[in-house]
């Protein structure tokens, strides 16, 4: 298997599994907010979404660094050496930081004491790679052309679609603010019908956001594929 072929493979992965445990933790959030079912039952869902959604999670982080580095590798991204170990650097970074943020809790107090601020940068990172992906392919796919262009056009379009992702991305965990407190609430006993309507609103606020997450992996899939 040759550089390229892996890199593909790797990138194929990473959008199967995102797209995938999407659809799993739009399914299960179903039966969260159903206030019909035991709390016990909602208890279940709830833990099954929140590991299914690690998978998403997981996957954003890492799709790009392969994306990147195939385009680099066939011309229609010039970028050197240095630039691409740094594109992987942040990529393993923003994953170290995804991960720390989930196990961190169960690896004792001084990791759980690191969550609020990691998550603060995590939000602050998310934030400046949307606004600074989005304006790099908005300024690659406005440049004046008198020749060939120094980045593919679908190729443009395609980073612009990731940073409009992680945008979304962003709009999800702000829409699940009140959802945390509710859940808390929802894993001691019986919620209330506050944290009930808490829950419902959280989830309804995402589901927009979701559908748009999904309908621009499946864009960057046909662009990537060269179906548009």
């Amino acid at each position: 298997m040759d550089l390229y072929t892996a890199l593909g493979f790797a990138h194929l992965l990473c959008f199967v599994y995102w797209l995938g445990g999407d659809l799993g933790v739009f399914y299960s959030s179903r039966f969260l907010q159903r206030s019909d079912l035991s709390a016990e039952a909602r208890r279940v869902a709830g833990r099954i979404m929140m590991g299914l959604d690690q998978g998403p999670r997981i996957c954003m982080t890492l799709i790009a660094a392969p994306g990147v580095h195939m385009a680099a590798h066939a011309g229609w991204l010039p970028l050197s050496a240095g630039w691409l170990a740094a594109i992987w650097a942040l990529s393993l970074g923003w994953l170290a930081m995804v991960l720390l943020l989930h196990f961190g809790p169960r690896l004792g107090a001084a990791a759980a004491g690191l969550a609020v601020p990691l998550a603060k940068v995590d939000l602050g990172f998310r934030a400046v790679l949307a606004l600074g992906l989005g304006g790099f392919a908005i300024g690659a796919l406005l440049a004046p052309q008198s020749g060939p262009p120094l980045v593919a056009p679908w190729l443009a379009v395609k980073l612009l679609v990731f940073a409009a992702l992680v945008g979304c991305g962003l709009g999800i965990r702000i829409a699940l603010r009140p959802f945390g407190p509710a859940f808390a609430a929802l894993q001691s006993g019986p919620p209330s019908p506050e944290h009930n309507l808490a829950i419902a609103q959280s989830l309804a606020h995402c589901r927009p956001l979701v559908l748009a997450i999904w309908a621009g992996l499946l864009l960057n899939a046909a662009l990537g594929l060269h179906l548009l």
